[in-house]
Order: structure tokens, then C-alpha cells, then sequence
């Protein structure tokens, strides 16, 4: 997962994740009670409706001695592919819950989570927000976003908007 956050006096706490680390909050406050315990959930590049790997997952879940293999050596993809047990669990009774704030932080340069597999469902407590939207120089990927200082900053006013701080924008290779 990532960071917790808890405000001073404050009786909930706020969960940042990235990639699966973004999905698994869902699913506690979703299922096992978290709804009640988080204020709010930042998903950083996250898999909140499954990965499909541009149909490549999807391919392989449909032929179950690929699948297999895969599963074995990357666990992770069994649980993340759109569709998968797990997303469509998550997904029971909606992807949010009142009470809750929630924000995705995404990039367009994000090879491994497209836009329309991290996003969550419009609503009033329901942020989604995109790294090039704040500055299109930023050319952040899925393994560069935690460490990118706009997608942080960006990530410190979804937590504190009274402290809100524009990100300076300035060009951010691909790069790891």
C-alpha cells in the first residue's frame, strides 16, 4: 500500500496506494468494514477496474494453462485483470461508499494502467485527477509516478486542500 495518514484528534485515516495498492483499499472499505475507518483513499496508477495489458490479460485468462503460468510467477495478475474474482468482488455494491473521499491520481504515459482501468465512477465525494492535466510536460509512467514530485504534490492537496500548493510543472522523463 503506502502511506497512512491519520489528522490530529481525527478518529479515520487516509490510505494512498499505488497500482494493486489502490485496488485492495476498495475492497476493505467495500467489504470488510474500512468504510467507517478511512477518510479518505488516494489511488495512485490503480487498478481499481482491472488491467487488461491492451486485451493481453484478458487473452490469457481465457486460455487457463497461460493464465497458470503467469499466476505463478506474477500473483498479482490473477487478482488484477479486469474481471478477475477480486475487481469484480470490489466492484459489489459499487466502487464507493458515502462518507468516504476518494481520488485517483493517473498519467496518460502509464503503459501498465490506462485511464479507464484506474478511474472511479463520477460522484460528489469522487476525485479523478490526471498528472497532465497540471502539466502536460510531465510524462510520468506507472513505475515512475511515486517517485515524480508533481504526482506528489498532487497527492499532498488531495490529502490537505486548506494547504493546497500548485505542483511546478516542469518536464519529467519517462524514466525510472
Amino acid at each position: 500500500m503506502g502511506l497512512f495518514h491519520r489528522a490530529p484528534g481525527g478518529d479515520r485515516v487516509d490510505l494512498v496506494g499505488h497500482s494493486q495498492g489502490g485496488l485492495v483499499p476498495l475492497f476493505y472499505i467495500n467489504h470488510l468494514g474500512g468504510e467507517s475507518k478511512i477518510g479518505t483513499m488516494i489511488g495512485v496508477a490503480p487498478a481499481t477496474n482491472g488491467i487488461s495489458a491492451y486485451g493481453m490479460l484478458n487473452f490469457l485468462a481465457a486460455h487457463s494453462q497461460a493464465k497458470d503460468a503467469v499466476g505463478n510467477v506474477i500473483p498479482a495478475v490473477d487478482d488484477g485483470t479486469a474481471g478477475s474474482a477480486l475487481v469484480t468482488e470490489t466492484g459489489e455494491g459499487g466502487m464507493t461508499r458515502p462518507g468516504v473521499e476518494y481520488a485517483t491520481v493517473s498519467s496518460r504515459h502509464d503503459l501498465v494502467v490506462q485511464l479507464s482501468e484506474s478511474q472511479l465512477p463520477p460522484g460528489p465525494n469522487v476525485s479523478n485527477v490526471v498528472v497532465q492535466e497540471f502539466c502536460p510536460e510531465d510524462l510520468t509512467n506507472h513505475g515512475t509516478m511515486v517517485h515524480d514530485d508533481i504526482t506528489l504534490r498532487i497527492v499532498r492537496n488531495l490529502l490537505d486542500p486548506a494547504t493546497a500548493v500548485a505542483p511546478a510543472c516542469h518536464p519529467v522523463a519517462p524514466l525510472p
